[in-house]
């Protein structure tokens, strides 16, 4: 079913809606989910059927081109939600600049304008540097992960994740300049 349908769908049965976004997109959220919640697989369950109602709620606003990104981007933020709550761990700061990169780099991605536009950056970008980052950043794989799968290593995809942000955040600056 295209996502067009599916969003129409949930919009106007709802039930019926679920039930298709959850056969479509049921295995990409709980992968998401699970590698943030590996330890706590009843809570990474919850939190699958959470993003679900989360993409109910927004049906409204949902557009087709950006759901994928959307379910990816909900679901990996309310598994590290419910992770930070269950471990309660103080998270270390973030370097300022850091902090101010990623928050910009979300912001960005959920709007969907920001969205649209990163996604043709990464696009844009040379293999594998754009799988690397979203393997990186929306799969929650480990830097380590990511270099064996590419025979890499650890420090070599962290090198590549930096010099990744660095392109994404200039060509995204372009195209605000230009906007």
């Amino acid at each position: 079913m295209e996502d067009v349908k599916l969003i129409r769908l949930l919009q106007e049965r709802p039930g019926e809606g679920l039930d298709a976004l959850a056969k479509r997109y049921g295995g990409l959220i709980f992968t998401v989910v699970r590698r943030v919640l590996e330890r706590y697989p009843q809570d990474a369950e919850e939190v699958a059927a959470d993003v679900l109602v989360r993409a109910w709620r927004s049906a409204g606003a949902l557009r087709a081109e950006t759901l994928r990104g959307f379910l990816i981007v909900t679901a990996r933020n309310l598994a590290i939600d419910r992770w930070r709550q269950l471990t309660r761990r103080r998270e270390l700061p973030l370097a300022e600049d850091d902090r101010v990169q990623e928050e910009a780099f979300w912001e960005t991605l959920e709007s969907d304008e920001g969205a649209r536009a990163l996604a043709g950056a990464l696009l844009a970008l040379p293999p594998p540097e754009g799988e690397i980052f979203l393997r990186y950043h929306l799969l929650m794989e480990t830097a380590a992960q990511i270099g064996e799968r590419y025979g890499l290593s650890e420090g070599a995809v962290r090198a590549r994740l930096r010099r990744t942000r660095e392109k994404l955040a200039a060509k995204l600056r372009e195209r605000s300049d230009l906007g």
